[in-house]
C-alpha cells in the first residue's frame, strides 16, 4: 500500500471508526453485570448475656497484642514451616483483638464465679489481663492452633501476679473455614482455662 492509498483508507476509515467506537462502548457497558461479593465474613462467639451475680473480683482484659500478620481482616493459614497464606475469600467481621478478647472475657466469667471481666478500662478492676496472640491460624492439616502470652498485674499495686504461655491445638470437624474458625475459637478458649487458674 502507497501513501496516496493509505491516507485514503485513513480518510473513510476515521468517520466508521468513529461511529463504531460510541457503539461498542454502549454495548460493553450494557452488557456489563454487577459481580455478587462472594467473600464469607466470621466472628467468634460470645456466650454471655450479662452478669448477674455477686461480684467478687474484676478483671480487665486490657490490652491484646496481635503479631503483625495477624492485624487484618484476613483468615491466616498456615502453608507449611514459617509460610502463611490468606484464605480467599474468607475474613473476619470486626477487629481480630477485640473478638479474641470478648473471648476471654467470656470464658472467664463462664469458669470462675464471682468474676467480673470485660474488656478494655472501663471498669475500676482489680486485675488487668494483657494479652499477646502469637499465633491464631488454621494449619496444614487443616485443625487450629493458638498461642498466647500473657500477664495479670494487680491493678492497683501495679505489680505483676503471674506471667504465662499456653498454646491449644484442635482438630476442626472438615476444611470448611466456618468449622476452623469454630476450632480457632475452642482453642482460645482452651487456654484461658488455664489463664482462669492464675486468677
Amino acid at each position: 500500500m502507497n501513501i496516496k492509498n493509505w491516507i485514503q483508507f485513513l480518510k473513510h476509515s476515521h468517520k466508521g471508526i468513529l461511529v463504531l467506537l460510541p457503539l461498542c462502548l454502549f454495548a460493553g457497558c450494557v452488557n456489563l453485570k454487577p459481580v455478587e461479593d462472594t467473600t464469607k465474613f466470621y466472628v467468634l462467639s460470645v456466650k454471655r448475656d450479662g452478669y448477674d451475680g455477686e461480684i467478687e473480683k474484676r478483671v480487665a482484659v486490657r490490652s491484646i497484642d496481635l503479631v503483625d500478620y495477624l492485624r487484618n481482616t484476613q483468615i491466616v493459614k498456615r502453608a507449611r514451616g514459617n509460610e502463611i497464606k490468606y484464605l480467599a475469600g474468607h475474613r473476619w467481621a470486626g477487629d481480630l483483638d477485640l473478638m479474641i478478647g470478648m473471648v476471654v472475657a467470656d470464658e472467664i466469667e463462664d469458669l470462675r464465679s464471682g468474676v467480673y471481666a470485660t474488656v478494655g478500662d472501663s471498669l475500676n478492676p482489680d486485675l488487668n489481663l494483657d494479652l499477646k496472640v502469637l499465633n491464631f491460624d488454621i494449619t496444614a492439616s487443616d485443625s487450629s492452633e493458638v498461642t498466647l502470652e500473657w500477664v495479670i498485674i494487680d491493678a492497683v499495686t501495679r505489680e505483676i501476679l503471674h506471667e504465662g504461655r499456653g498454646q491449644a491445638s484442635v482438630s476442626s470437624s472438615s476444611s470448611d473455614p466456618s468449622d476452623q474458625v469454630a476450632a480457632l475459637e475452642s482453642a482460645l478458649r482452651q487456654i484461658t482455662a488455664t489463664i482462669v487458674q492464675s486468677l
